[in-house]
C-alpha cells in the first residue's frame, strides 16, 4: 500500500496510485466521496481524479497530531476514514469543540485566507486522510472556475449552521444575566443542536456547573448570615450602668471570615469582658473554626474566675480537638466599670489600643501565644487604667495589612496618626471613619484579610 506519514513522499505516493491496479480501486471510492463534499460541488469526475492523483495520503495514529493551532497552514485534508478532533486552545485550557467524520474536509479556510490555523486538530482514533495542498486547490479553481461556487455554498452553509447556535447563545447569555437561567430550560433550548453544535453540550454543561456554584454561594451566603447572627447584637452598657458606649463592625474578606468579637457582661453589672480574634486562614475552614473558637472562649470566661484562666481552659480545648493544626490569636481584655481598670493578655494578636483623651494613643502589643498552639501555655495580664474621655480600640490586621494599589501596607503608624484625629468624634462616627480610611487606602484591591473592630468609649 502506498499509506504515507508526511507530505515529503507524495511523488512516491502519485506513482503507486498510478501503477497499483490494487490503488486504483480506492482512488475511484476516493474520488466518489470528494465528489460528495459541498466543497467541490460542480467539478466534474475527471477533474476530481486528478485532484486525488496529486493529493497525498497520510496515515494517522491515535493521538498524532495533524495540525497545531497558530501555526501557518498550506495544505486541507480530506477525511478519509477514522476520526479527528478539533481543538481550540485557550488560556484557560484546551476546549474540543467537533469531531470530524469521513467526508469531511479541515484546513481549508487556512488555505483561502492565508491565516494561521484556528484549531488543533489531532487523531482520536486511527485515521487516514487526504492532504490537498493550497497550489493543487488554487489550480483546480483556475481550470475550474464553477469549483468557487461550491467553496462560496460551503461557507454559506458554515454561516447559516452558526446563525442559530448563535442567537441562542446570546438569548441563553441574557437568561443567564438575568438569574433565569436553570437546567431544564437549557436542555430544551439545545436539545436539537447537540448533534450537530458540540458547543451546546459544552454550555450546558456550564449551566450545570453554574447552577452548582450558584448553589454553593447561596448555601455561603446563609452561612455568612448566620455567623454575623452569633455576633453580639447589642453592645450596651446602660442595663448595668457603666459610663461606656461600644461600637463594632466585622467585615470578612470572603463571604465567611475567620474573625469575631464579643462583649460578655458580668451578671454582678461590675465588669465586661472584650475579646477580638482572628483565626489562621480563610473561607470555610476558617469560618467553622471561628464558632467552635468563639463558643469555648466565651464559654471558659462565663465559668472562670479570671481571663487568665478563660485562656488556659480554651487553649486546652483548641489545641486537643484541632486535625487541621489551626490557631486563633486573640486579644481579651477585663473592664472595670468604676475604676476604669483594663486587665488585658495579647495572646499573639495585633495591637490593641488606648487613645488618651488628652492626647496620645498608646499601644498594647502581644504578651503571650495565640491559643491552640501549645499545650499548656502560660498566660499573665498586664493592666492599664482608663479614665474619661479616653477610648478603646481592638482590632484584627485586616486594617493594619490591608494594601494600597502600589503594595503599600496601611500599618500602625498610619492607624495612630488617624487614632488621634478622631479622639474626639463619637464611637460609631469614629468607626466608621476608620472602616472609610482603610477601604479608600486599598481602593480598587481586594480586601487582604477580614475586619474587626471593637471600640469602647469612656464617658
Amino acid at each position: 500500500m502506498f499509506f504515507t506519514h508526511g507530505a515529503n513522499t507524495r511523488s512516491n505516493s502519485r506513482v503507486s496510485l498510478i501503477e497499483s491496479e490494487e490503488n486504483s480501486g480506492l482512488t475511484s471510492a476516493w474520488t466518489d466521496m470528494l465528489a460528495g463534499n459541498t466543497l467541490l460541488a460542480g467539478l466534474g469526475r475527471s477533474a476530481i481524479d486528478m485532484l486525488v492523483r496529486d493529493a497525498t495520503p497520510r496515515a494517522l495514529t491515535e493521538g498524532e497530531v495533524l495540525m497545531r493551532q497558530g501555526e501557518p497552514g498550506s495544505i486541507a485534508y480530506f477525511v478519509l476514514s477514522g476520526e479527528l478532533r478539533v481543538i481550540v486552545e485557550t488560556p484557560l485550557g484546551d476546549v474540543a469543540m467537533s469531531s470530524l467524520t469521513p467526508g469531511q474536509f479541515v484546513g481549508e479556510i487556512a488555505i483561502f485566507s492565508r491565516m494561521p490555523r484556528t484549531a488543533t486538530v489531532n487523531a482520536a482514533q486511527p485515521s487516514l486522510v487526504l492532504g490537498i495542498s493550497d497550489e493543487v486547490l488554487h489550480t483546480v479553481i483556475r481550470r475550474h472556475p464553477e469549483a468557487a461556487i461550491g467553496l462560496l455554498a460551503m461557507l454559506g452553509r458554515r454561516i447559516a449552521a452558526l446563525n442559530q447556535p448563535l442567537a441562542l447563545l446570546t438569548l441563553a447569555a441574557d437568561a443567564m444575566a438575568q438569574g433565569d437561567a436553570d437546567l431544564e430550560s437549557m436542555t430544551k433550548l439545545f436539545g436539537p443542536l447537540e448533534a450537530e453544535a458540540p458547543f451546546a453540550r459544552s454550555f450546558r454543561r456550564l449551566v450545570v456547573e453554574m447552577e452548582r456554584k450558584q448553589s454553593q454561594r447561596q448555601e455561603l451566603i446563609v452561612a455568612a448570615r448566620l455567623q454575623q447572627s452569633i455576633l453580639p447584637q447589642r453592645l450596651d452598657f446602660a442595663d448595668h450602668g457603666g459610663a461606656f458606649v461600644a461600637e463594632a463592625l466585622m467585615r470578612p474578606s470572603r463571604e465567611i471570615g475567620g474573625d469575631f468579637y464579643d462583649m460578655i457582661l458580668a451578671p454582678d453589672g461590675r465588669r465586661a469582658v472584650l475579646v477580638v480574634a482572628d483565626v489562621s486562614g480563610k473561607g470555610v475552614p476558617a469560618a467553622f473554626f471561628m464558632a467552635i473558637s468563639r463558643t469555648l472562649i466565651r464559654s471558659a470566661v462565663l465559668s472562670s474566675g479570671s481571663i487568665e484562666q478563660a485562656l488556659e481552659r480554651a487553649n486546652a480545648l483548641l489545641y486537643a480537638e484541632n486535625p487541621e493544626c489551626l490557631f486563633v490569636t486573640v486579644f481579651m481584655a477585663e473592664l472595670e466599670f468604676e475604676t476604669g481598670a483594663l486587665r488585658y493578655v495579647n495572646a499573639g494578636h495585633c495591637d490593641g489600643y488606648v487613645v488618651r483623651g488628652e492626647g496620645g494613643v498608646l499601644a498594647l502589643p502581644a504578651n503571650a501565644p495565640a491559643l491552640a498552639m501549645l499545650p499548656a501555655p502560660r498566660f499573665t495580664a498586664e493592666t492599664v487604667k482608663v479614665g474619661r474621655g479616653d477610648r478603646i480600640l481592638l482590632i484584627s490586621d485586616g486594617i493594619t495589612e490591608a494594601f494600597s494599589p502600589g503594595g503599600e501596607a496601611f500599618g500602625e503608624e498610619r492607624l495612630e496618626t488617624l487614632l488621634t484625629e478622631l479622639k474626639r468624634v463619637p464611637a460609631k462616627a469614629a468607626l466608621a471613619r476608620i472602616d472609610k480610611a482603610v477601604t479608600s487606602f486599598s481602593a480598587g484591591c481586594d480586601q487582604s484579610d477580614d475586619i474587626t473592630c471593637l471600640l469602647v468609649d469612656h464617658l
